[in-house]
């Protein structure tokens, strides 16, 4: 049995370790600059332009630690991360985290050149140039959650979600982030008494923005019926390496409650279930077809963000190879994979 560690919070910010102030995180902003420097040379390295006051003290602290410069863009994710889990999390109020689903807390710590947080970031850049505002005011404009808080005059909770949800739109459009095609498995879901489950399961699925398709050769995920006896507990942990730290995932709950420890920190007998990415921590969204259980749904309904699918894979079924991620409204199972998991169903 894989080691029982104690579960924490959702909220970057109230995290044990933030990843987002970890020097070896930091450091991996390097490759998020040069990559804004080259596809966005318009929004960064910014200038000093005359006129912006509040940014003369973090124009200085620049000029004396190239760190800084990383730093900042580091907070600056962080910021948009911790406005999402206010705006769309589990614990957010109806009307607004009824209107997005939260993108994976992966893409947040992909640094990658080009990764979601290149995308994410320079969608925040972007808004700034189009905003005329000063690098200090992007990061408090950003956080901004409450109609109280007293810059909304400025910048109000209702343009922060609109935000939001054009940073989805830029996530979409670089093929990033995806919808799930979904299809019911027959013909176990073909039981009268499943009928009422099936029918509520695909309302969530679709105010989850997901497609439900009826042929397996358009599907990215085939959904069977829990199996009575054969749900976990949700408290065991599945651990990966990053450089030299270790990022905890509770199976069963969202990649957003994903805990960051020291590698000595975690009990020897914890599970390595996933793969070591090196120090990168780049993001990987596996496609193909998946073979989940019901649960995979419900459970997103609950959280607001997809949920990991090796925590719901169905009796027998594994993780699918690795083809090419889906973009949005197109189904990218090749044929050969398809075949395969539909012959074993």
């Amino acid at each position: 049995m894989s080691a029982r560690l104690k579960k924490r919070t959702a909220k970057p910010d109230e995290k044990e370790i933030n990843i987002y102030t970890q020097m070896w995180f930091v450091e991996q902003m390097e490759k998020v600059s040069l990559w804004l420097e080259t596809d966005s040379k318009d929004l960064w390295p910014p200038q000093q332009e005359s006129g912006l006051e509040p940014d003369r003290a973090l124009w200085a602290r620049w000029e004396q630690s190239p760190d800084e410069r990383r730093q900042y863009l580091a907070r600056l994710g962080m910021a948009i991360h911790q406005t999402f889990d206010m705006f769309f999390g589990k614990e957010a109020p109806s009307e607004t985290r009824t209107q997005l689903t939260k993108p994976p807390a992966r893409l947040f710590w992909d640094t990658n050149a080009g990764g979601g947080l290149c995308i994410i970031l320079r969608s925040a850049l972007r808004l700034r140039k189009r905003q005329l505002w000063a690098l200090v005011d992007l990061l408090r404009y950003v956080s901004i959650t409450k109609a109280s808080n007293p810059d909304a005059q400025v910048w109000s909770p209702e343009k922060n979600i609109e935000f939001m949800m054009s940073i989805e739109k830029d996530l979409s459009e670089a093929r990033i982030l995806s919808r799930p095609a979904i299809m019911f498995s027959p013909p176990e879901w073909d039981k009268p008494e499943l009928l009422f489950v099936k029918m509520k399961l695909m309302g969530a699925a679709k105010r989850h923005r997901a497609y439900v398709v009826p042929r397996v050769e358009r599907a990215t995920h085939l959904v069977l019926p829990e199996q009575p006896g054969k749900d976990p507990d949700g408290t065991d942990a599945a651990v990966e390496q990053r450089g030299d730290m270790v990022r905890v995932h509770w199976k069963r709950l969202p990649e957003s409650h994903d805990d960051w420890m020291m590698r000595d920190a975690v009990p020897s007998d914890a599970e390595w279930r996933l793969r070591s990415k090196g120090g990168d921590g780049g993001a990987t969204s596996p496609s193909g077809l998946w073979r989940v259980t019901a649960r995979w749904i419900s459970d997103t309904a609950e959280f607001n963000e997809w949920m990991v699918e090796d925590d719901y894979l169905a009796p027998g079924a594994t993780a699918p190879a690795v083809p090419p991620t889906p973009h949005v409204g197109h189904a990218s199972s090749s044929s050969a994979a398809v075949a395969a998991a539909a012959a074993a169903v």
